[in-house]
């Protein structure tokens, strides 16, 4: 409970090691999270795929314990990046590491702590990398049960075309465009 009797808003920042995460954290730090929301990062490793022999199966297990303690080392550095841009923060932070498809697990996430909002990053891979490859944010803004964030890296803005084909999204665009 926030001071006062009155609970903060509930944030999930999903994060990968790009400078895309790097700068959504900021602006959900610097321009959204306040004093009493509550905040968990999550961060979503690859899964090793099976394999069927014994010597492969030694090193996917050192592979996954690796994956894991980087996972760790990469929230808790975006644990000490949230503390420097908002040093007074009054706000209750969790850290998750998940394993598997990062599309569905932001979406296991969100389901297990029920996010007001999802803030997520954009890498800025066109339209046609987005087709072949998929969006994680993309697909987790179609399939949340919540609001989904996606903060632009720096270097991309939201074009006026589609700013003024959605209801509400020309003052959206402007906010974000001018974090930049």
């Amino acid at each position: 409970m926030a001071a006062g009797g009155a609970a903060g808003r509930n944030f999930l920042i999903a994060v990968d090691d790009s400078e895309g995460s790097r700068h959504a954290l900021q602006y959900a730090c610097e321009k959204v999270v306040e004093d009493n929301d509550r905040v968990t990062i999550v961060h979503v490793r690859p899964k090793i795929e099976e394999v069927d022999f014994y010597a492969a199966q030694t090193y996917k297990q050192e592979f996954e314990e690796q994956y894991l303690r980087d996972s760790h080392k990469l929230l808790d550095k975006y644990q000490k990046l949230a503390s420097t841009y908002k040093p007074s923060f009054k706000s209750e932070w969790v850290t998750k590491s998940a394993c598997g498809d990062a599309r569905e697990k932001v979406l296991e996430t969100a389901h297990e702590v029920d996010p007001d909002v999802i803030v997520m990053g954009s890498h800025g891979h066109g339209a046609i990398t987005r087709v072949l490859l998929g969006s994680v944010s993309d697909h987790v803004a179609h399939a949340a049960n919540c609001a989904v964030l996606i903060v632009p890296t720096p270097h991309q803005s939201v074009p006026s075309t589609v700013a003024s084909a959605i209801p509400g999204m020309d003052a959206l665009s402007k906010i974000v465009n001018s974090a930049h």
